[in-house]
């Protein structure tokens, strides 16, 4: 008996700890449809329906998502098959680095990056995200 009221208290600790870190994520989702004091719950959806920046955003994220994909699964593939059927000597310390390549975060490379695409003066343009 005292055990499970110690359970529920618990519980129910937590629950006012996520409801009191969580409000204001709830706020701002529910302020964000007032508009000079009237709640109108599709003001986004009007608002990117009627933006033609919106169709361009979302036809260039498409394509280069589609690209940058694709331009990384055919090596991914084609590694992964030799590394599991051939025999060679530094297979392990090749499928280390490769393993190694894979977890390094964007971030981290983002600087190294830039400053090569600056000096093959691709900076602006559709294929320095392809390059990337």
């Amino acid at each position: 008996m005292i055990k499970n009221i110690t359970s529920l208290a618990l519980k129910a600790m937590l629950l006012a700890f996520a409801a009191a870190i969580l409000s204001p994520v709830f706020l701002l989702v529910f302020k964000s449809f007032y508009e000079d004091g009237v709640f109108d719950p599709f003001r986004h959806i009007r608002f990117l329906l009627l933006s033609d920046h919106f169709y361009l955003g979302l036809k260039n994220s498409f394509l280069y998502a589609s690209v940058i994909s694709l331009g990384q699964l055919v090596p991914m593939v084609l590694m992964s098959f030799v590394f599991a059927k051939f025999e060679f000597r530094l297979k392990k310390t090749l499928y280390v680095l490769y393993v190694v390549i894979l977890l390094v975060p964007f971030q981290v490379l983002m600087l190294q990056n830039y400053y090569v695409l600056s000096l093959m003066g691709m900076i602006g343009k559709k294929s320095a995200v392809y390059a990337t």
